[in-house]
């Protein structure tokens, strides 16, 4: 059954793309069996040469990217298709192929603001790591770097540390990116 509920999928993408039917079609019924099966190639192919359908698969690569987004609830509604494993689709893959459709298409960042606050997210982790846990110094000061890292997405960055520096919880204030302030945590092990 995978076999033919692959090759279904298979060939309706590849009937689309010869006969330049993307833009009839429905594009989260079209793409999203292809994301959950693995076909980055086959989607990119899908979407090339419509801007608006780019667009449209950010803008869905970001509402995937949401924390409250279940994936293997949404791979249930597909028949045939087999669960989701989470090595497989996870939050990287998701901003790996939206950064890459950023990138080769000339896209708007603001359309994926999600996989982009989680992309500063991750390196405010990575220089609160180099910095309270293995104790890196620099020459340049600390304060510059995460003000010019995290400058544009957050208005005010509090930090919090126990004293061996082993978690960090970053809070912060309003963004022009997110307007809602509800606090981002971090937590360095």
């Amino acid at each position: 059954m995978l076999g033919s509920a692959y090759t279904r999928v298979y060939t309706a993408a590849i009937l689309s793309i010869k006969l330049n039917l993307q833009p009839d079609l429905d594009l989260e019924q079209m793409c999203a069996p292809l994301l959950l099966l693995d076909r980055f190639n086959l989607l990119e192919a899908y979407v090339s040469g419509h801007p608006e359908l780019q667009s449209q698969l950010l803008q869905m690569l970001d509402r995937w990217s949401d924390s409250s987004f279940n994936l293997r609830k949404l791979s249930k509604e597909y028949v045939g298709i087999p669960p989701v494993k989470p090595d497989k689709l996870n939050l990287k893959t998701l901003s790996k192929l939206a950064f890459r459709l950023l990138e080769t298409n000339n896209l708007d960042p603001a359309l994926c603001t999600n996989i982009i606050n989680q992309r500063h997210l991750g390196t405010l982790k990575y220089l609160m790591y180099k910095r309270f846990v293995e104790r890196f110094r620099a020459v340049f000061p600390w304060k510059f770097r995460i003000v010019g890292t995290a400058g544009f997405v957050f208005h005010r960055v509090t930090l919090y540390c126990t004293p061996h520096g082993k978690r960090l919880r970053i809070r912060s204030g309003k963004s022009a990116a997110d307007p809602q302030q509800k606090p981002h945590r971090v937590n360095v092990a």
